[in-house]
């Protein structure tokens, strides 16, 4: 997901680097392996770290900083790069749900990726619901901007749609 919205908004002239966003994405979820034994049932939140042990081990820096942060607590940052944002927003909207015994990756919109997510949070409390839904507005803000560049974030075409430029003064 990360790299068919990054290959779009190359098309749009929009500067990402592919490498990064594909190397990022194969390695976001690695530290899951790492988390054992005890650790195993906080591998949702251990995995950042293992995930960054591994990369930069292999020597992978760029990779780590992307992929060890992609946590939707990170768009709690003020800048983030293109890069960053793409794995955030993929991972966001992609989940996988255990069916008869069977994983199934599902595709999510986003608004339906906010609300399969919210029953996941763990100590969930009015702050924590505020919290998720300032960093579920960075989401919407960035799919909103990528749509304004053409880009499908419907997973159903790769060729972005010609958009009518609007004056600048008219944007809010």
């Amino acid at each position: 997901v990360a790299l068919y919205m990054a290959r779009q908004l190359i098309q749009a002239n929009m500067p990402v680097d592919l490498a990064l966003v594909s190397g990022a994405a194969a390695g976001h979820d690695i530290g899951k392996f790492g988390c054992k034994g005890k650790e195993a049932e906080r591998t949702p939140y251990l995995h950042y770290y293992y995930t960054d042990q591994f990369l930069t081990r292999n020597e992978m820096p760029l990779i780590s900083h992307i992929a060890s942060n992609h946590s939707t607590w990170d768009l709690e940052l003020e800048n983030l790069s293109v890069e960053s944002l793409l794995l955030i927003y993929a991972d966001f909207r992609v989940k996988s749900k255990r069916e008869n015994g069977q994983e199934e990756v599902v595709f999510y919109t986003l608004e339906d990726a906010f609300n399969v997510i919210l029953k996941k949070l763990d100590n969930v409390d009015e702050a924590k619901v505020l919290r998720y839904k300032k960093v579920y507005a960075k989401l919407h803000d960035f799919e909103a901007y990528m749509k304004s560049l053409g880009v499908n974030t419907e997973f159903n075409d790769t060729v972005i749609s010609k958009i009518q430029p609007k004056d600048s003064a008219l944007l809010r």
